[in-house]
């Protein structure tokens, strides 16, 4: 301690010796720091161009606590595995697939043709919804299709809202209870 304090002493002294001020370096002064996010590029028409076939189609469509998505033969079945209400919202409490549409860049604006090729099996119709979903701008909606035990294409569009969402976006699938379908790809176009 004594140590210190005739440490401090003596570099007072040099100090005094000196005119008693310490040279000060000059400084550039520089902009604050940002806590704005740059802005990003908008999506490209081949950057929405996605599909899930598949072995691919039954690795990514995920079952929930509503509904069930079981690796088939000719792609997945999806079928309701509990009772509650179908939330189109978020990641959505369908089956589901999760888009990475939103990490290639900005999707303000951009217009998706969702495409499901599905069919019912163990009946000859059978009900079916379809939504897009963002995390941060909004979701299509359910869309309800009228499905046959023959496989057919089944379509919508949906337009993005303007705003910022780095999050991936989902497309849900569900089902009324005892309904079983069969997706064998989906495509967003």
């Amino acid at each position: 301690m004594l140590k210190r304090s005739l440490g401090s002493l003596a570099l007072l002294a040099i100090l005094a010796a000196c005119g008693g001020k310490e040279p000060v370096p000059e400084v550039e002064p520089s902009a604050p720091p940002s806590s704005a996010v740059p802005a990003r590029d908008l999506v490209s028409a081949e950057d929405i161009q996605m599909s899930w076939t598949g072995e691919f189609l039954q690795t990514e469509l995920k079952s929930t606590a509503l509904f069930s998505a079981t690796p088939s033969d000719g792609g997945v079945l999806v079928e309701r595995v509990a009772t509650g209400e179908a939330d189109s919202s978020g990641p959505t409490n369908g089956a589901r697939l999760h888009s990475i549409l939103p990490t290639l860049g900005d999707t303000s604006g951009a217009v998706l043709n969702v495409e499901v090729m599905a069919r019912v099996v163990g009946s000859e119709t059978g009900a079916f919804r379809v939504a897009y979903s963002t995390h941060y701008k909004g979701n299509s909606g359910w869309h309800d299709f009228e499905l046959t035990d023959e496989f057919a294409p089944f379509a919508f569009t949906y337009t993005i809202r303007d705003g910022e969402d780095l999050n991936g976006d989902y497309i849900g699938f569900a089902v009324e209870a005892g309904t079983v379908v069969e997706i064998s790809e989906v495509n967003i176009r």
